[in-house]
């Protein structure tokens, strides 16, 4: 029988087998970190990390998994830390700290959304779950927009095709989301649009011509809200987050 204290020293060591991980993809910049590489640096032999994780596999897993997490808590902290803000404004601070989680981790964060891994692949069922996890705060922020009269309904962006309505159809029960097509489309669109610029930001893509990202950044995501028919006020745009 494994006792609670054998557990809590596991727990600890999964953790430090983690952490020494992130430690040396910062350290070298490459996110393809071996097992022995890692044992090397916790003064292990490679062959006792399995006693911890069945395969590379198993922890580069467990590694993305805590970086969805880890966001996901963050967000929803910042959020709850801002609740007397309208519905607009909440959505315009949910990009804002996305890119400053995104910033302030920018190891964990290309390990788990922009750099490709070698010989891994996330599973399809816990891709699909994070994703959708990942998704959730956006879906409950845009439909309550939408009750609350801060989305407008008549924006171009909203007039949908038929066709492409009936594509977002069937995203309705893969996750798991009771809304209208037009917004789970919003969802997605608005998603990718933050989650392209930060990456952008953290690859350096546009360095040097951009040499003050965060006012790019604000801008740009700002004007895009109010495109797709985010009803922003402009006080808001440049608010300190605390």
């Amino acid at each position: 029988m494994v006792t609670s204290k054998v557990k809590l020293k596991q727990q600890k060591m999964r953790q430090d087998i983690k952490s020494t991980a992130f430690r040396i993809i910062d350290e070298t910049d490459v996110i393809d970190v071996s097992m022995s590489a890692i044992g090397k640096a916790l003064a292990m032999r490679t062959s006792a990390l399995y006693y911890y994780y069945e395969n590379r596999e198993a922890l580069i897993t467990e590694m993305i998994v805590d970086v969805y997490a880890d966001l996901r808590q963050a967000l929803k902290s910042l959020l709850d830390a801002h609740a007397e803000y309208d519905v607009a404004t909440q959505i315009w601070l949910n990009s804002l700290n996305y890119r400053a989680w995104a910033v302030a981790n920018r190891t964990e964060y290309k390990f788990a959304f922009i750099s490709p891994i070698s010989n891994f692949e996330l599973a399809p069922d816990i891709s699909l779950r994070e994703e959708r996890s990942m998704g959730a705060m956006t879906v409950e922020l845009l439909l309550e927009a939408e009750q609350s009269g801060f989305l407008n309904k008549e924006s171009d962006f909203l007039k949908l095709p038929e066709s492409l309505l009936d594509q977002f159809e069937p995203v309705r029960y893969e996750f798991g989301y009771d809304l209208p097509p037009h917004l789970l489309y919003m969802t997605f669109v608005v998603g990718t649009f933050v989650r392209n610029l930060v990456s952008q930001e953290i690859n350096d893509v546009h360095a040097p011509v951009i040499t003050d990202y965060e006012i790019y950044y604000r801008h740009t995501v700002f004007t895009f809200l109010k495109s797709v028919g985010i009803q922003l006020s402009e006080e808001v745009k440049w608010m300190t987050i605390e």
